[in-house]
């Protein structure tokens, strides 16, 4: 716990560093991205200025309706103010797909499916009024509906854009009554404390036993004999208490009121980093995104495709040029007869004004009112204009090969940054990753894994963390601890990566086990969210041993008494056995797998007791998939 002197020497600390800022920061909705000193250059602690630099960079492709003005600051080599001026009012985010695919594609690690959790369950009085644990954090949860939308949903892209930012866990209100004309809050009501992130942008300081997070609140203060609401409002965490210091009296002298806010008594202070990959610069420990890597590449897609844009228009809306006529439009001036000379007029005293026909061009078009250019022709001693009739007008425009080479470019960027985040793109064809080797493949894809993993893990140490700190703040010593396991499965090649691996291993005649674990797998990928299809497939794959079999093979097999008919039985008609027993009990894949297992044999068995087999049926794997996967009964 921070000492009451502490808290004073470090408010005036951050208040000192705020008035030398010399700059305002924008809000982190603000339409443009500027340099990172232009968006806050106090220096809170070391590595502050970096991290809100990083955030920036990230933002320009991961938040809709971030202008980069850092990008478009100078002009480009020979590019006019006018053209500079158009790119930026036509400014669009072509890169931001790449970031909503890495958050998707991390996400497939956390799916519901893929982990769980167990609660323990909470003492009778909790029981009795409804406000368990798990129906505060599954139903009742403030502002999220639940934690886990919080962690999974709306944390992620949170996490990909700002590593240094962190979450926070508060009382979303206070239950408060009178005793003895004071106010105390409430023993007979639960707190509801929920969680709410913070960009480091808010992150005014962080230590092991302590934080302070700027707040959107805002104070009551005095400015130019007015009460405006514009005063700071700063959150002091430490593992007992919330304190909040409060921006009181006049607006320019920074003077703070702080006051204990809520008393949290977890021992925890309730404020955690959401992390990435740590670095360290000098002594300072900071974390970067993953996405942090890609943005110098996609910075140069979003300048290639500024300039695409750029140079469109004088493709598609090339110049007319064409014969005129020499202007003669006269004017008076003062009594004076001025006539156009080369587009301007002179006056007799030597100045001169531009010709309101021409625009000082000296010439005008030949155009008729109904589009047409008339050509004169010879006559007499007059030659008539010498140009051809189809060279009279034609359209100019600059070639297309600068608009390709600046398309190919773009192209080529974008394919840059997939490889460095090693993600892939699905073009909805099946087939294996073009260009590269087996084991450049499987290289970049374990490199993926690793990615994912990683970020799941620091997901599910906050996700822990968010249950400790709201189970101890909102039921202290009466908290009990659930259990979660966590995902094990990281493993999410692409569908035709897999199918092409499958054909492979056919093709060259690999282990049965060899062939089955990889259709496992791709059904994994494939149809992940259905619970009920991994159910049956994982049933079938573990009691049809003949399930990677060729036909020949098990012919030769059962021909030799290797195998028993009843399994040649359950190869054929694994499927059918399985919605039988699930319509005699709906309950039947919720039993033990060992009596699932037991079921099906037995079912197995009846039917090749009645029956004659000649000829088991030739295996196909994608045959097995679809029809576990899309049978109408399961």
């Amino acid at each position: 716990m921070i000492s009451p002197e502490f808290i004073f020497e470090l408010v005036q600390s951050l208040v000192d560093k705020k008035k030398t800022s010399a700059k305002s920061k924008p809000k982190l909705g603000s339409q443009y991205v500027g340099h990172s000193e232009d968006y806050h250059n106090a220096e809170f602690y070391n590595g502050y200025g970096l991290s809100v630099k990083w955030l920036n960079q990230i933002r320009v492709h991961a938040q809709k309706g971030v202008y980069p003005y850092e990008l478009f600051m100078k002009q480009a080599p020979n590019q006019t103010p006018a053209e500079a001026d158009y790119v930026r009012a036509n400014y669009k985010q072509t890169t931001i797909q790449v970031f909503k695919d890495m958050v998707d594609t991390y996400g497939r690690a956390y799916h519901e499916n893929n982990w769980s959790i167990q609660y323990v369950t909470d003492a009778d009085q909790y029981i009795n009024t409804n406000t368990t644990l798990q129906q505060y954090l599954d139903s009742e949860f403030p502002e999220y509906g639940s934690l886990d939308n919080f962690v999974f949903t709306f944390l992620p892209p949170l996490k990909m854009m700002d590593a240094m930012g962190v979450v926070a866990v508060l009382p979303y209100d206070i239950p408060v009554i009178e005793k003895d004309g004071e106010q105390i809050i409430d023993p007979e009501q639960l707190i509801k404390p929920y969680t709410k992130f913070y960009h480091t942008t808010r992150v005014l300081a962080y230590d092991i036993n302590y934080a302070v997070i700027e707040s959107e609140e805002l104070s009551s203060v005095e400015y130019n004999g007015k009460e405006v609401y514009d005063g700071l409002v700063f959150y002091i965490f430490d593992d007992e208490w919330i304190y909040k210091a409060i921006q009181v009296g006049k607006k320019i002298d920074y003077q703070f009121e702080v006051v204990e806010w809520f008393n949290h008594a977890t021992g925890i202070v309730p404020v955690k980093r959401v992390d990435g990959i740590s670095i360290q610069i000098d002594e300072t420990m900071m974390q970067q995104s993953p996405f942090l890597y890609a943005t110098d590449i996609l910075d140069e897609v979003l300048l290639d495709s500024a300039l695409l844009r750029g140079i469109k228009p004088t493709c598609t809306y090339p110049f007319r040029v064409m014969v005129g006529e020499y202007c003669e439009f006269s004017i008076r001036d003062n009594g004076e007869q001025l006539v156009c000379d080369n587009g301007y007029h002179y006056r007799a005293d030597g100045t001169k004004s531009i010709c309101p026909e021409c625009n000082g061009t000296g010439a005008k078009d030949r155009v008729s009112p109904y589009g047409t250019l008339l050509i004169k022709p010879q006559k007499g001693t007059s030659q008539g204009d010498t140009v051809t009739p189809d060279r009279a007008m034609y359209y100019a425009s600059p070639s297309t090969e600068t608009p390709v080479f600046l398309r190919n470019e773009i192209a080529q960027g974008m394919a840059m940054a997939y490889d460095i985040l090693h993600l892939k793109k699905t073009d909805n064809k099946v087939q294996g990753s073009a260009g590269l080797t087996a084991t450049e493949v499987a290289s970049d894809q374990k490199s993926l894994i690793a990615g994912i993993k990683q970020n799941s893990v620091q997901l599910f140490d906050l996700y822990e963390w968010c249950i400790d700190v709201i189970g101890l703040m909102r039921y202290g010593e009466n908290y009990r601890k659930p259990t979660i396991k966590r995902p094990v499965n990281y493993d999410f090649y692409l569908e035709s990566d897999y199918m092409a691996q499958i054909n492979e291993a056919i093709a060259s005649k690999q282990p049965p086990f060899v062939i089955q674990s990889i259709i496992y797998k791709y059904l994994q990928t494939l149809y992940y969210p259905d619970v009920k299809g991994q159910k049956v497939f994982n049933l079938i794959s573990q009691t049809d041993r003949l399930m990677t079999m060729t036909l020949d093979e098990i012919n030769m097999k059962l021909a030799k008494g290797l195998v028993d008919k009843w399994e040649v039985v359950l190869h054929d008609s694994a499927i059918n056995f399985v919605n039988g027993l699930m319509m005699e009990n709906q309950e039947f894949l919720e039993q033990d797998f060992d009596i699932q297992m037991q079921l099906l044999i037995a079912k197995a068995k009846e039917v090749a007791d009645s029956i004659t087999i000649q000829s088991p049926s030739q295996f196909n794997s994608r045959s097995v998939i679809n029809d576990i996967v899309n049978n109408n009964e399961i």
